[in-house]
């Protein structure tokens, strides 16, 4: 990500005592640190994120981007099964006049913005929780902030295709990125299913491969075809799909 992104970004990973830990051993992560490109953050009590819910909370307090994030007007935020695509052509700075943008769930969603992999306006982030609260165990955060933004006077929210930043159940052509929900464990037929399309996808984005569960090769079953069909053999014949 920090190779793709527009130099001037920087990155924080926000994460538990062990996680920060795991990925502050990583040679990588100590040399992005010492540039500043990297920082790690390990949230203090009371603050938790140990599951889903506790994470929306967090997003969803405006002291977490008073206390962590002063100054700053524009979150990419991406969860581990994200990834942005060395080969589009878009810049993530050509989204800095959008409030919001994300993923579209369906054709014509009227917030298409899915949090996986968006890009949020801090400062309008900050004008929902002047007036709003979220309760405990309800919405996710992305959902939750999608009803209020949408319908805030002068925000320019994504709506449908449009403004759509990364593929996760409506497919675009050359996107900026990609959510594949739980390393591929969650991703739709609309995308995924045809074999060319699938392989369009791929060829364009390769470091999707480091997100998804892949197999080797050799690790494929007997009858495996890329394109999607499914060999057959035949006592007395040859080999035929």
């Amino acid at each position: 990500m920090i190779s793709v992104v527009p130099p001037d970004w920087r990155f924080m990973f926000v994460g538990t005592h062990q996680s920060v830990r795991s990925v502050g051993r990583s040679y990588a992560t100590k040399h992005q640190q010492a540039v500043g490109k990297l920082d790690l953050l390990i949230l203090p009590a009371p603050w938790e994120i140990d599951s889903k819910e506790k994470v929306h909370r967090v997003l969803t307090d405006v002291r977490f981007y008073d206390e962590f994030l002063p100054g700053v007007e524009w979150l990419l935020k991406y969860e581990y099964d994200s990834i942005l695509c060395a080969n589009s052509a878009t810049s993530l700075n050509e989204w800095l006049d959008w409030d919001w943008a994300g993923a579209p769930r369906t054709v014509d969603d009227r917030f298409s913005g899915n949090g996986g992999l968006s890009i949020r306006r801090v400062s309008t982030i900050r004008r929902v929780l002047k007036f709003q609260e979220r309760y405990n165990d309800t919405a996710p955060e992305d959902e939750w902030f999608g009803t209020r933004v949408w319908v805030l006077p002068g925000a320019k929210v994504a709506s449908g295709k449009e403004g759509q930043l990364a593929v996760e159940d409506q497919y675009i052509p050359n996107a900026m990125g990609f959510h594949v929900r739980d390393g591929g464990n969650g991703i739709v037929d609309s995308v995924w299913k045809d074999p060319g399309q699938r392989k369009a996808i791929f060829d364009y984005c390769p470091e999707l491969s480091l997100i998804m569960d892949m197999k080797l090769e050799r690790e494929r079953c007997a009858g495996d075809n890329l394109d999607g069909t499914v060999e057959e053999k035949h006592e007395g014949a040859g080999e035929g799909n």
